[in-house]
């Protein structure tokens, strides 16, 4: 995925379902959107209107999923729970792509999905 520029933008939409996306506002003025396809599970923890965001990140899932930072996984499953070596697993094979934005103020997401697609716009 390439570098969005959107570290302190403020996020401005999200839509979830098997189509998800999230729409940033840089601090350039400049607005950009994630498309995610065929998502096969997302979990969300204190996403506040107007976040501002700190990292997005995508990780292609492979055999060593388990160096994905834990904080990720949990964002996936709602925050409810550290999940297992098992878990991370059963996760990983529901899609291709993991993706996690985090926000310095207002929450994080956590998306599996099979493809992302990057829209920008003045």
């Amino acid at each position: 995925m390439p570098d969005l520029r959107v570290h302190d933008g403020t996020l401005i939409s999200v839509q979830l379902g098997v189509l998800c996306s999230v729409e940033f506002r840089r601090l350039d003025g400049t607005n950009t959107r994630l498309v995610m396809t065929e998502c096969s599970e997302f979990g969300v923890v204190g996403l506040r209107k107007f976040a501002i965001v700190s990292t997005v990140q995508a990780f292609a899932m492979n055999e060593h999923d388990e160096e994905v930072a834990v904080d990720h996984w949990r964002t996936l499953v709602g925050g409810d729970f550290d999940p297992s070596a098992a878990d991370i697993a059963s996760l990983s094979r529901t899609a291709r792509v993991l993706v996690s934005i985090d926000c310095s103020f207002g929450g994080a997401l956590a998306v599996m999905c099979d493809s992302v697609q990057v829209e920008e716009r003045s």
